[in-house]
């Protein structure tokens, strides 16, 4: 159901957006996105969100550690008066989540006629154990350092309805830009 050119077209079209979604909301900062094994041990929260149509699901799961990911969002000084910085960082999380899945779901359009994003969720690290349970067709995983700092992990995870035989080429051809403001 699965083929090796749509497996490494996944795999760029997930790394292209979220360089498109870091690359917008942590501008300036030094930036490294490299492969990583899934590793749900990473911080103490999570990110879920989910980009579907009848051919596919993706589930992607964003980890961070609270007190790092408050610190770097704290760098890039658009607190805005915020007195809990706790809830900043987290909106912020959320919505660079949002944008980022955006990303992949305008890129898959491009084929996939009806796709839709859910909104994203926060979870506690207890939830995330349960991953490992669940029968998905592939994953990738990455992990974000800014500044030298590792500031999160981002995985993929994809379930098969159909055949799907997309190409990264062919996606990125068709992909118009948009804009979101991130809080």
């Amino acid at each position: 159901m699965i083929n090796p050119d749509f497996t490494r077209t996944m795999s760029k079209c997930f790394r292209s957006s979220l360089q498109e979604a870091m690359g917008h909301s942590f501008k300036g900062m030094r930036q490294e996105i490299r492969s990583a094994q899934n590793d749900h041990h990473f911080g103490d929260e999570s990110i879920v969100l989910t980009v579907s149509s009848h051919m596919f699901k993706i589930i992607v799961v964003l980890d961070f550690d609270l007190k790092s990911a408050e610190g770097q969002v704290a760098k890039m000084g658009n607190n805005r008066g915020q007195n809990d910085q706790t809830e900043h960082c987290r909106d912020y999380l959320l919505e660079l989540t949002n944008y980022f899945c955006g990303e992949i779901k305008r890129r898959l359009l491009a084929f996939e006629r009806y796709v839709g994003i859910s909104t994203p969720n926060l979870l506690a690290k207890s939830s995330s154990i349960h991953v490992a349970d669940i029968n998905y067709d592939w994953d990738t995983c990455v992990s974000i350092n800014l500044d030298n700092v590792d500031f999160l992990y981002a995985s993929c995870y994809l379930f098969v309805y159909g055949e799907l035989e997309y190409t990264f080429d062919e996606i990125a051809e068709n992909v118009e830009s948009g804009t979101l403001e991130l809080f």
